[in-house]
């Protein structure tokens, strides 16, 4: 039975406090190309044959990489904000680039816009442009390398930017014995007279209330003439109600406001709560109307975190909209990272979200709102709260959905949406809240509600080997026995590459192929020819590297000297990069002159990614060096990070050309990488934390829902990696919503060494569907570019964009992923006890560690001969196997290709 709580008036006032504004779109200048006429002026500039007219319209046949075509100039109306839409069809997916010029300019990426486009079929494609005027000209570069490109038509319109002017909200105050929801310490309390009308509290105290002046945009004609109307839910009107009940069954809350238009329209707005688990409440939310309306802006849900008596107002310790922000306590929709062009994020495309949650922490709590994805569902996101204007900040969710419907983060589509009796706009979701210093816990707190999703389908593991040896053997990086990072033409230039010669070693011990396997081997061989004594440790072209080539390779010196030039060379590598840091630890980021400044929008001239990420590098070399002050130094250094970031944002590890100031998965990896080795080496448990910390601030970076069409099965989405929340150089690429999975790879590969000391986390299963997606990622065998990874990849289109990368950023994972976790390249352990340090060329199976005494298995990789390097033995120690090098503490022995190899070191007693 339900039970009425309150069943009181409210007064609808449509368009009560602003006029109707109209929002007619105007059709302006533009080209239908099924006209021959129309391609008069239009030209073939690069990488296009002639332009052909054709039945269907303009015929582009693409024959380079880099293709374009320009337009004739055209006049446009000064003053006016356009939509483009350009009805296309083309045979390769991939992005379309549409550059606009007023006279007297040329093309340049800050006066561009894109959108991917899908191959195959007739497509309508819009575009957002600003003012133009006289003699406008567009240079179009058309999706794909190769293949026809038809254009049909391009249509200008004028776009209307609708102009609200928000009802302030209020500050709800329940009673103590209002209507309430309560899980755990997380409780909600309703006002009963008003939609909206909640408060939050956590352990007692206030974090946030509901909004409760909703306010719906709606589409209508008036003497002939689109215009946009208004209800003020909160406003005046006598035949309106809102009645609000709870069940007891379910101890569910159910609020509905019941109001009408101006046209008569009986609208209902509801929203209803109910326990979920400690720390979570459910939510539904939904609006109906009896009558076809065709709406602009319903907010279903919304969530204002610092508002209220007594709550932390304005400000905050950190942020998140999962794949968009990540905030310290700054503004979003910033221009820190992204031009004024993409910098407006509150309301992204859906596209764009990695996963649904964004959160509020602040005086050690957060709050957030976790919902179902569905088409017609979108967030809205401001911290602080600039568009409703309240004390705190803004979470909800609205409809009509963002699906490349609207300028990016306009909270309004260029169309309306119609909400009918069989179609009402809906949400649903969890509000979650907790104690927390940062935001992770709200991620932690979705991972475990939500899971992670399965990983996805990939060719076994033969496919695999044949699909990277093209790559290394028969793609464009290949030059002899060189080897290209990318294939970026004049960018990467072919160079000696260490990694390339074992990796493909390493693919040939794999193959069932014997043809194959021999093709591997030589090149290997030819590889390894171009290879100098000094080069066997640092020459690598791929992102994931490791003091392995020493090890494994053939003519490597450690046959001969037992590794020690190539500890020495490490030594040295560790000295010169600790040139980089001032006296007291830090790294300080400082311009060339001459160059882009990455610093200039950020509040530090550090950043922990910045930093970190010669840390790890210097871990890396001083541990397989053996070397006492190099280890001692390199931990001091980690100490300095470990303190002066704590509890921060990744950011700032790739100012090549990147701001200082972004968030960066790159920043995760290298500091989980680092921290991890810490604690292997020192059993701090202070590094053990702070590499679970870094671990989970790379999450949000990684798609755990499926952006795609899911009735596309094949689609490539989970576990795909956005590389930072920014754009190259404040402009262009934008790669929020556009993966770069390289990074993601490194991030996974650090994931892996953390997961054998933090069991319980999702690692394992992260790093594994990290990988697959890199796998199907891929460039198949029938491409130019087979067996290479693409640079990053277009969701929505579901393309491959340039420069393609060498296969061995992938080839670590991908391997563990198919052939067990054992199949590592390398791995160092540290056996405390016994003082006894590990250097493989393959994982390690630690059997005892005590003092006086240690035993372990290796489980080489390679065919042939390789090398484990053991430091830390006393002299009088017995130890199993071909000792080959004896350098103070270290022995080098020889293992064999046989398989496993067990090691003992023992001191007499």
């Amino acid at each position: 039975m339900r039970i009425p709580l309150a069943l009181l008036g409210l007064m609808l006032a449509a368009s009560s406090w602003t006029s109707p504004q109209a929002v007619a779109q105007t059709p302006l200048a533009g080209f239908d190309f099924r006209s021959p006429e129309s391609l008069r002026g239009w030209t073939a500039l690069h990488h296009v044959q002639p332009l052909q007219a054709v039945p269907e319209g303009l015929a582009v046949r693409i024959d380079g990489p880099d293709p374009y075509f320009g337009s004739p100039a055209f006049d446009l109306p000064e003053g006016v904000l356009l939509t483009a839409t350009v009805r296309i069809k083309v045979e390769k997916s991939g992005e379309l680039q549409v550059f606009y010029s007023r006279a007297g300019e040329g093309p340049s990426e800050e006066r561009s816009t894109r959108k991917p486009v899908r191959g195959g079929d007739w497509r309508d494609v819009t575009l957002h442009l600003p003012p133009m005027g006289p003699r406008t000209t567009l240079r179009i570069d058309p999706p794909g390398g190769s293949g026809v490109c038809l254009i049909e038509s391009i249509r200008f319109a004028e776009r209307v930017a609708i102009e609200p002017s928000w009802p302030r909200p209020g500050v709800p105050k329940p009673s103590a014995d209002a209507p309430s929801v309560a899980s755990g310490t997380l409780v909600l309390r309703q006002d009963p007279a008003r939609l909206g009308g909640f408060a939050l509290s956590v352990d007692g105290r206030e974090v946030a209330t509901g909004y409760d002046r909703p306010t719906i945009a709606y589409r209508a004609v008036v003497d002939g003439r689109p215009v946009v109307k208004w209800i003020d839910v909160a406003g005046a009107g006598a035949d309106a109600k809102v009645e609000t009940t709870v069940d007891p069954a379910d101890q569910s809350l159910r609020v509905r406001a019941s109001f009408r238009d101006e046209e008569g329209g009986s609208w209902r707005l509801e929203q209803t709560f109910r326990p979920h688990s400690p720390g979570v409440i459910a939510f539904q939310a939904e609006c109906a109307v009896d009558a076809p309306r065709p709406v602009f802006h319903v907010p279903l849900l919304v969530v204002l975190p610092g508002n209220g008596q007594g709550a932390f107002g304005p400000s905050k310790g950190q942020a998140l909209l999962a794949g968009v922000e990540y905030l310290d306590d700054e503004p979003s929709s910033s221009t820190a990272d992204l031009g004024e062009a993409d910098a407006l994020r509150k309301v992204p495309s859906a596209s764009k979200l990695t996963f649904p949650l964004m959160a509020i922490q602040a005086r050690g709590r957060y709050l957030g709102v976790i919902w179902d994805r569905a088409p017609g569902v979108a967030p809205l996101f401001d911290s602080p709260d600039r568009t409703l204007g309240g004390g705190g900040h803004l979470m909800g969710l609205i409809a009509p959905g963002a699906d490349g419907d609207r300028a990016e983060g306009s909270l309004f589509p260029d169309e309306p949406t119609v909400v009918s009796p069989d179609s009402p706009a809906r949400a649903s979701g969890l509000l979650i809240a907790g104690d927390g210093s940062t935001i992770i816990p709200a991620v932690q707190k979705y991972v475990a509600l939500k899971g992670l999703p399965p990983i996805p389908a990939t060719p076994g593991l033969q496919e695999y080997v044949k699909l990277a040896a093209a790559g290394w053997l028969d793609s464009p990086i290949r030059d002899g026995g060189r080897y290209r990072h990318a294939t970026a033409a004049g960018d990467f230039r072919a160079q000696p590459a260490a990694d390339a010669a074992w990796m493909m070693n390493w693919l040939a011990a794999l193959a069932d192929d014997p043809k194959l396997a021999e093709r591997l081997r030589a090149a290997s061989t030819e590889a390894e020819a171009q290879l100098r004594p000094e080069q066997y440790l640092l020459a690598a072209v791929g992102h994931n590297r490791y003091p392995v080539a020493p090890l494994v390779l053939p003519a490597a010196e450690t046959s001969k000297d037992g590794g020690a030039g190539s500890f020495e060379r490490a030594i040295a590598a560790v000295v010169a990069q600790s040139r980089g840091f001032e006296p007291d630890g830090t790294r300080r980021y400082r311009p060339i002159p001459g160059r882009i400044d990455y610093g200039r929008t950020h509040f530090s001239d550090e950043a922990d990614g910045y930093a970190a990420q010669p840390v790890d590098q210097m871990l890396r070399l001083a541990a397989y060096s053996g070397d006492k002050v190099a280890v001692d130094e390199s931990l001091r250094l980690l100490a300095v990070l470990r303190d002066r970031f704590r509890d921060g944002v990744p950011r700032g590890a790739q100012t090549w050309e990147i701001a200082l100031h972004t968030p960066d998965v790159l920043a995760s990896a290298y500091l989980v990488r680092a921290f991890v080795l810490g604690y292997e080496l020192t059993g701090d448990p202070s590094f053990l934390d702070a590499a679970k910390y870094w671990a989970w601030t790379g999450v949000p970076f990684v798609y755990l829902e499926n952006p795609t069409d899911a009735s596309d099965p094949e689609a490539i989405g989970p576990y795909a990696t956005i590389p930072v929340l920014g754009s190259t150089n404040w402009v262009a690429p934008n790669w929020i919503g556009l993966p770069v999975q390289w990074c993601g790879l490194v991030y996974a590969d650090a994931l892996i060494e953390l997961a054998r000391h933090d069991a319980e986390g999702p690692w394992n299963k992260l790093a594994d569907g990290i990988a697959a997606s890199g796998v199907l990622q891929t460039y198949p065998l029938d491409e130019p570019s087979r067996g290479l990874l693409p640079d990053s990849f277009n969701l929505t289109s579901q393309s491959r964009n340039p420069a393609d990368i060498n296969p061995g950023t992938l080839q670590p994972g991908a391997l563990r992923l198919l052939a067990g976790p054992q199949a590592r390249p390398y791995q160092f352990r540290a056996l405390r006890a016994s003082g006894i340090w590990v250097c493989a060329p393959g994982a390690v199976d630690v059997e005892a560690d005590a003092p006086g005494e240690a035993a372990f298995t290796v489980l080489p990789w390679s065919a042939g001969p390789s090398f484990v390097v053991v430091h830390g033995v006393a002299d009088e120690a017995q130890v199993t196997g071909e000792i080959v090098g004896r350098r103070g503490g270290t022995r080098t022995i020889k293992i064999g290709p046989g398989g496993p190899t067990r090691v003992s070191i023992r001191i007499s007693r």
